[in-house]
């Protein structure tokens, strides 16, 4: 849930309103079609394409600051932007993280998943992902 994760999670919130997806081909790019090169549709038109409204976000970090905490702390976006989606973004805490300091001897994660080996652990995210399922009205 870091620099990048919270910059991707802050965008789409802010196309829910306060900002265009520019730069976006899926939400705002056009393709040829398929019968008339002169018929131009949205791209959403031609590849079914979940809307942004209908993104659900989850992801676990060794930190337990929630998603607004580590975009200010990464500080990639504006703060303007980040005071106007620190409500929404306030809500997104992340799941605890697999984490072993063996690999990354740098960082000291706080907010980890504590199991007998990997394959507990692995069940453990998997269990993550079914019960993030079960509680998203989305899926």
């Amino acid at each position: 849930m870091g620099a990048v994760a919270t910059t991707l999670i802050a965008g789409v919130e802010a196309f829910a309103g306060l900002a265009k997806p520019i730069g976006s081909l899926t939400q705002m790019g056009t393709s040829a079609g398929e019968t008339h090169r002169s018929q131009v549709a949205a791209d959403q038109g031609f590849v079914p394409i979940a809307d942004l409204n209908d993104v659900v976000f989850t992801g676990w970090d060794i930190f337990e600051d929630n998603v607004y905490e580590s975009a200010a702390h990464a500080k990639v976006l504006d703060k303007e932007t980040l005071e106007k989606l620190r409500p929404y973004l306030e809500t997104i805490k992340p799941l605890a993280a697999v984490f072993d300091q063996y690999y990354v001897k740098r960082l000291h994660g706080t907010h980890v998943k504590k199991g007998k080996n990997k394959k507990d652990l692995a069940n453990q995210v998997i269990e993550d992902i079914r019960t993030s399922r079960r509680q998203s009205t989305a899926w």
